[in-house]
């Protein structure tokens, strides 16, 4: 069976297999470069034949989002990180109204309904993609609005559904760096 560590905890380990006299003088990015490297590893890897995209790897178990079914988590389903939630069968959103609260301040048009806003709709399509296991397709989000309209809000909680581990920040600037896109690993 296989237990959560976080990217701190790993760290802290990987400094510790280092040599005393050799640890002092290795750079953190160098340690969280071998890291990341150590992750696609194929001998570390589970190979799936077939990614299974309806699965979601939440606190309580694995949830088939087709069936809304839980079942205990198993290391051959090859899930490297956990999300930050427990599955309710029963939970609606319709049934969330500081959630809803947020998305009609943020989002809404006076004269349109909030299930039909198209923003809505999107942002529970990114927020979906974020949660998806076994993706090949890349993405790159970028949310353009007012001062305090809730653009920050919006990214600490998919901070906070995924995991701060799971999660990487680049400026603009950054991208363009040479070495700083490592830094989006996984």
């Amino acid at each position: 069976c296989w237990q959560a560590i976080s990217e701190r905890a790993l760290l802290v380990w990987l400094r510790k297999l280092i040599d005393p006299e050799l640890s002092s003088e290795t750079p953190l990015s160098r340690i969280k470069e071998t890291l990341n490297s150590l992750k696609y590893l194929p001998e570390l890897q589970n190979n799936l034949s077939q990614p299974q995209y309806n699965l979601v790897n939440a606190k309580n178990g694995v949830v088939d989002i087709n069936s809304k079914q839980v079942s205990a988590k198993a290391p051959e389903l090859g899930f490297t990180a956990e999300l930050n939630f427990k599955f309710n069968n029963s939970a609606q959103l319709s049934n969330a109204p500081y959630f809803k609260k947020f998305v009609c301040c943020a989002f809404s048009n006076a004269d349109e309904s909030i299930e039909s806003n198209y923003k809505y709709l999107l942002l529970l399509q990114i927020i979906g993609y974020c949660m998806a296991f076994g993706l090949t397709s890349k993405a790159f989000f970028t949310l353009i609005g007012v001062s305090n309209a809730g653009k920050s809000l919006v990214l600490k909680l998919i901070e906070y559904i995924v995991g701060a581990e799971n999660c990487s920040y680049l400026s603009m600037r950054d991208l363009g760096d040479k070495f700083k896109p490592i830094e989006l690993a996984n």
